[in-house]
C-alpha cells in the first residue's frame, strides 16, 4: 500500500505537471535526494519518502470475520500510518525561476487533490502541508547533503495496511452457559 501510494501519487503529479506546463518529458521522480549534484542538478521534481510514523488515533484492535458456517477467523491489527514525502524542485542556479515556478505548479496540485484514492486502497487518503521551523528543516536537508532545493514536506494521512492474512479461527458464543 505504500508503494502504491507513493507510485499513484508521483504518476497523477507527473500527469498533471506535463498537462499544465506543456512539457514532453517526465518532470516528477519517485528518488531519494542524495542522488542530487549541485553541479548539474536533473531539473525534476523529486518526491522522496522522508519518515513514516503509526497513527494513534484509531487505537489497535483485532479483527474477527465471520466465514462460512459458524466459524470467525481473526487477523492481525492494521496499521494506520501516517508518511511523511518531500516534494522538491532540484533545478539548476541558472534555472531557479523556473524551479520555484514548477514549485509552484506542485502546490497547485496538492491543493487541488487534498483527498486523493489509490486503486488497491478501500478510502480515500488525503495530504496536507506540514509546518517546520527552521532548525528542523537545516536537520532534513543535512541528511540530503546540505544544499536546499524549494520544497515542501506533505503529510499523508492514514494509509491502511492490511495483510488481511488468517492468524487463526474461532467459534462465537451465541448463548450464555450456566
Amino acid at each position: 500500500m505504500l508503494y502504491a501510494t507513493l507510485r499513484t501519487l508521483t504518476d497523477t503529479l507527473s500527469s498533471h505537471l506535463k498537462l499544465s506546463l506543456g512539457l514532453k518529458d517526465e518532470i516528477v521522480s519517485l528518488s531519494p535526494l542524495d542522488n542530487t549534484s549541485v553541479a548539474s542538478p536533473p531539473n525534476k521534481v523529486f518526491v522522496t519518502l522522508a519518515n513514516i510514523e503509526r497513527e494513534t488515533s484509531a487505537g489497535i484492535s483485532f479483527h474477527y470475520r465471520s466465514t462460512s458456517g459458524d466459524r470467525l477467523q481473526k487477523n492481525a491489527p492494521a496499521w494506520q500510518l501516517n508518511v511523511y514525502v518531500i516534494f522538491a524542485a532540484v533545478f539548476a542556479a541558472k534555472q531557479y525561476e523556473d524551479g520555484v515556478r514548477v514549485l509552484s505548479s506542485v502546490f497547485r496540485f496538492l491543493q487541488n487533490n487534498a483527498l486523493f484514492s489509490v486503486q488497491s486502497a478501500d478510502r480515500q487518503l488525503s495530504i496536507e502541508p506540514v509546518n517546520l521551523p527552521f532548525s528542523e528543516l537545516s536537520h532534513i536537508w543535512g541528511i540530503y547533503g546540505g544544499t536546499y532545493f524549494p520544497s515542501v514536506l506533505c503529510k499523508i494521512r492514514m494509509v491502511h495496511i492490511d495483510s488481511r492474512e488468517i492468524k487463526g479461527t474461532a467459534t462465537p458464543i451465541t448463548q450464555s452457559q450456566s
